[in-house]
């Protein structure tokens, strides 16, 4: 009786080293996002998020279009992430933020465009009070946008503060 006991404590072993490690769980306070204002950028006026990024770590972040990362979209009445359909976000890269600093990222919406952006400040306050509202009437169950850095496991939500720039009456900075 005793070998196939042996056999029995070498197979539980073997079974037990052969399972795969679990990855290290999503890290949401390494790097944290503040919204700034909604505006449009480059020649064809598409959308842009702009946000400051906390580092919270004692290590530099940084993140280039060679870095694997997803991007949702946070959903108000679902508390759940989903998709943009056409109007999918990317990061404008390369992004760096030193160790316990901050600096500034944005988010792009090359196929969301926006036309007749004045040169003039009052009516450039007007502009991007239309545009919040506009961002609202089209993405109303969009809470904000979440960033999954794959290669660190970092979690960035990047809350989505142009309703309240919206009910607070415009654009203005």
């Amino acid at each position: 009786m005793n070998p196939p006991k042996k056999s029995l404590s070498l197979r539980i072993s073997a079974r037990h080293r052969a399972r795969p490690i679990p990855p290290k769980p999503w890290n949401r306070h390494a790097v944290t996002a503040e919204y700034w204002k909604a505006d449009t950028c480059g020649g064809d006026n598409h959308i842009c998020f702009l946000y400051t990024l906390q580092n919270n770590t004692d290590e530099d972040f940084r993140l280039g279009s060679s870095y694997v990362v997803d991007i949702a979209a946070t959903l108000k009445p679902q508390k759940s992430f989903g998709s943009f359909a056409d109007k999918q976000p990317t990061l404008e890269y390369p992004v760096f933020v030193p160790a316990r600093s901050r600096a500034l990222a944005a988010l792009v919406v090359s196929t969301y465009r926006v036309a007749g952006r004045p040169d003039d400040a009052k009516g450039l306050d007007r502009f991007r009070a239309a545009l919040v509202a506009k961002i609202v009437e089209d993405m109303p169950n969009v809470d904000g946008v979440v960033l999954f850095d794959e290669t660190d496991r970092y979690q960035i939500d990047f809350p989505g503060g142009w309703l309240e720039t919206a009910k607070a009456g415009g654009g203005h900075e």
